[in-house]
């Protein structure tokens, strides 16, 4: 899932306002077809930066890629269970 935060990167915080959310477009579809037709899109600047949060090791999708040139690995790290490693996730900074 992508997220495009319109403040800047560094004075993000967990309070940010929905409106300076958005979600990675998606195939149109019907309005409450899906859960996923019920998230607003994003519009694209010059300055647009996202941060995409992946759950695999996988090439990043296309269509992240081609919205945002460059995508800069900022984290990588495992979710943890009792002290046990459990889920890798990797955390990329997208920018035009």
């Amino acid at each position: 899932m992508a997220v495009l935060l319109t403040t800047a990167v560094g004075t993000a915080t967990a309070a940010v306002p929905p409106e300076k959310l958005a979600l990675m477009p998606l195939p149109k579809e019907a309005y409450g077809k899906s859960q996923f037709s019920l998230w607003p899109g994003y519009e694209l600047g010059t300055n647009s930066r996202a941060l995409y949060v992946a759950h695999s090791v996988r090439p990043l999708p296309k269509a992240l890629t081609n919205d945002f040139p460059k995508c800069e690995l900022v984290e990588d790290f495992f979710s943890l269970h009792k002290g046990r490693p459990m889920s890798r996730f990797r955390i990329f900074l997208c920018t035009r």
